[in-house]
């Protein structure tokens, strides 16, 4: 009989020292994956305005911005545009040329009014659409805030 009871609190020991050691090492993952998150995000935010700036630029050298996909915007401003002017050198490019987000997932470019640009993250959990994507706006040079339009020289 009291060897049975030690069995037990010996073997409820080893189950509890064994569930802590998970929860632990669980603890410390979740941790280490917020962190590369919350690094994720200040990127992307980083590197939407980056986009913003390159898509500004392509307005004052070309008169307008570049049309298309995002695909066809980023091979724009990477230099397949009519002067072959490099605007932007992305850290992570896709096969077909797409700035991808710090999570490997191609950055949805959009205008989404007259001098407004959308650039948005799939996020951490790589789905687009949902709850944890980042979405930043930008106000972009347009006619009427161009220098161009002030100056008609």
């Amino acid at each position: 009989m009291k060897t049975e009871r030690l069995a037990i609190y010996a073997g409820t020991v080893v189950l509890l020292g064994a569930l802590a050691w998970v929860l632990f090492l669980g603890w410390r993952e979740w941790r280490e994956k917020m962190s590369h998150s919350e690094e994720g995000m200040s990127a992307t935010k980083l590197e939407a305005g980056g986009i913003a700036f390159a898509i500004s630029e392509y307005y004052r050298l070309f008169g307008d911005y570049p049309s298309g996909s995002s695909v066809a915007i980023a091979k724009a401003l990477a230099g397949e545009n009519p002067k072959k002017i490099v605007l932007i050198k992305f850290p992570r490019l896709g096969r077909d040329g797409e700035m991808l987000d710090p999570w490997g997932i191609p950055y949805d470019i959009r205008f989404i009014e007259a001098g407004r640009l959308q650039v948005r993250s799939a996020g951490p959990n790589r789905i687009m659409g949902d709850a944890d994507d980042t979405l930043e706006q930008h106000l972009l040079t347009d006619k009427t805030n161009s220098p161009s339009a002030a100056d008609p020289h």
